[in-house]
């Protein structure tokens, strides 16, 4: 019972990371109960134990799940709750379970040193399984926790995100591993003996050389003088309630709200902006259709500035969640979502079962592009992402690779309700 309160703890403390708590300096120590509970626990036990953590704190980063399928899909309660289970106990959990069971196998295995250094491996491992395999769920990965550590976070250009993660995991390590030797000099009154000390002697020391590693690196990256020039963008966000989207019936309310929020911009009295962004899924019809056709053309024209606007796109292949590149007397671009959300946009055994339909539009899947979102424009060359593809590296890397001078991501913060 000890060792599933402590995970209970953890999984606790490592939802206060992330908003609306954002208490990022936690991350320092929130994995230090599940690693103390797993130091204990044995194979079967760090089994259970890292699959409990990562069910309940899937439950805890993701809390709008429940109101979105209840209300976007006008799905009732038992289906809500089903859901919500399937996702909590499918995207976080078996990978942690799976690899931290693994660590218990190998802990009377080898020296304790080593056994400490792979907890951290453990951990970037799971998080890359996660990333890439059965829903490819890469909510909250735990170095986004650093976004507000600049020199920290430099470090992703080198490792992605993982090996945020991984300093952070053996920052918890020490700590852990100083709890241990603490509480067995003190059962022995006693001080720690050489034996005892010398795994987290040589835990800090590899510690050390990480973290000044990673803050010179990161140091060095923030001084180097920025490259390019700079331009204005305009980003449009009309909080149209989700379950508004897709009725018929509010489809023209919905683009005066966004053309309305543009056109604002313009009576500033300030120069025009050279980028105008509108949310994902901003409109519900495709930008050519007759209903939004006309009245589109003629707002960017009126605005005399390039217009990003999220819409569904029918192609011959099907339906796509797509960003609209809306340019003054110039032809329209596309780029289709390539990395589509499970239960929302596809089913993630792919054709299994056909999604609920929205509203009154009974669109019910989309098809996931083929090609990354590149644009040439006037200020180089843009790549876009669309909502949650932002949290897939490999994503960014490739726009950057294929020259993007700059990226924007399309998403759409109506689902937190205004706040």
């Amino acid at each position: 019972m000890i060792a599933f309160t402590l995970a209970v703890t953890a999984a606790l403390l490592y939802a206060g990371l992330f908003p609306p708590f954002g208490l990022g300096w936690l991350a320092w120590v929130a994995l230090v109960p599940l690693i103390r509970a797993c130091d204990e626990a044995g194979e079967a036990g760090s089994f259970l134990l890292a699959g409990s953590f990562g069910l309940l704190t899937t439950l805890l980063i993701v809390p709008w799940l429940a109101p979105t399928a209840r209300e976007y899909f006008e799905q009732s309660s038992i289906t809500t709750l089903l859901l919500v289970g399937t996702v909590a106990a499918a995207s976080i959990a078996p990978y942690f379970a799976l690899t931290f069971g693994l660590l218990g196998a190998l802990q009377r295995q080898v020296p304790r040193i080593v056994w400490l250094l792979l907890i951290p491996a453990a951990w970037v491992t799971a998080e890359w399984l996660r990333t890439n395999l059965g829903l490819r769920s890469s909510w909250c990965l735990l170095g986004t926790s650093l976004i507000e550590a600049p020199r920290l976070r430099q470090l992703a250009d080198v490792t992605g995100v993982y090996g945020v993660s991984g300093l952070i995991v053996l920052g918890n390590v020490v700590v852990a591993e100083a709890l241990r030797v603490a509480e067995e000099g003190l059962s022995d009154r006693g001080l720690p003996s050489s034996g005892r000390l010398r795994p987290l002697l040589e835990c800090v020391g590899v510690f050390a050389i990480v973290l000044a590693l990673a803050l010179s690196h990161g140091h060095r990256k923030l001084a180097e003088p920025s490259r390019g020039e700079s331009f204005d963008v305009a980003i449009v966000q009309g909080n149209v309630a989700q379950q508004l989207r897709w009725r018929r019936g509010e489809a023209m309310r919905v683009l005066s709200r966004y053309s309305g929020l543009s056109e604002s911009i313009m009576a500033s009295g300030d120069a025009p902006p050279d980028l105008i962004v509108w949310p994902e899924s901003a409109l519900q019809k495709p930008v050519e259709h007759p209903l939004y056709g006309p009245a589109l053309k003629r707002l960017v024209e009126k605005l005399g500035a390039p217009v990003l606007v999220g819409a569904p796109r029918t192609s011959k292949e099907g339906h796509h969640n797509s960003v609209a590149l809306m340019i003054p007397n110039e032809e329209i671009r596309y780029y289709d979502k390539m990395r589509l959300l499970p239960f929302s946009e596809t089913h993630p055994i792919d054709r299994l079962r056909s999604l609920p339909a929205r509203g009154d539009d009974h669109l019910s899947g989309y098809i996931a592009g083929a090609r990354p979102g590149l644009f040439d424009w006037n200020e180089g060359r843009l790549g876009v992402l669309i909502c949650f593809e932002a949290i897939y590296p490999s994503l960014a890397r490739d726009l950057a690779l294929q020259g993007a001078t700059t990226i924007v991501n399309l998403s759409n913060d109506g689902w937190y309700r205004g706040s």
